[in-house]
């Protein structure tokens, strides 16, 4: 579950995490009222998503790629 600056000061942040399969990395950044969360993990990786107190406003993924616009409820 990402958790998104509330107070609006961080615009945008990015990690990764090193699996015995491979890497995966997770960003997100605010643009005007919505944010874009993008994920990109190895095939042998099965993801879900949840995204609390957020509406999905387009969702696509392709060979383990994933990025979702969301804006607050």
């Amino acid at each position: 579950v990402p958790y998104f600056d509330a107070s609006g000061k961080i615009t945008s942040a990015s990690g990764y995490y090193n699996t015995d399969y491979g890497k995966i990395t997770a960003n997100w950044e605010k643009v005007d009222n919505r944010y874009i969360y993008s994920v990109s993990a190895p095939l042998e990786i099965e993801c879900e998503f949840e995204f609390r107190k957020m509406k999905v406003l387009n969702e696509n993924s392709k060979n383990g790629n994933y990025c979702f616009e969301l804006i607050e409820e």
